[in-house]
């Protein structure tokens, strides 16, 4: 569970804080950034403590495909999952259609996702669905700004 490394090739950045893996889609599709959040959360569920996600989305993100949709869908359905926030950055028709593909995967999902358009509303989200101690706040929003920042 560690960043992933910086390089002109890189299509998503992640980080772990306590028990909130935050990823950040950079470029092309974004089954890099899925790939990367199934993976550090599926070891941080199987430690057994609630555990919680960023999903940062740039503008222009296509859909993942239907495999790391699954994939992430078995995930978000672990009984210490308490909660993904979906930022999504930019505005107009692709945001919009990105809404409405996270929608519809929150549907299958069944479990607290919701949709930001900023990573403070994100981060207070976060703390009412773990708890207010659960993870360092200024970390967390460190960590969010600056993968916002990135992509």
């Amino acid at each position: 569970m560690s960043d992933e490394p910086e390089s002109a090739r890189e299509t998503c950045r992640g980080q772990v804080v306590g028990p909130v893996a935050v990823c950040a889609h950079l470029r092309g599709g974004p089954s890099a950034a899925i790939a990367w959040l199934s993976d550090n959360l599926g070891q941080m569920c199987n430690a057994g403590t609630n555990v919680a996600a960023v999903l940062i989305l740039r503008e222009g993100a296509r859909p993942p495909d239907d495999a790391k949709r699954k994939e992430f869908a078995k995930i978000l359905r672990a009984p210490s999952m308490k909660g993904l926030a979906v930022v999504v950055l930019g505005g107009g028709f692709w945001a919009a259609a990105a809404r409405s593909v996270v929608t519809f995967f929150v549907v299958t999902a069944r479990l607290p996702v919701k949709l930001f358009t900023d990573g403070d509303s994100a981060r207070a989200w976060l703390h009412e669905q773990l708890g207010p101690d659960a993870v360092d706040r200024r970390a967390l929003e460190a960590t969010v700004n600056a993968l916002i920042d990135a992509a």
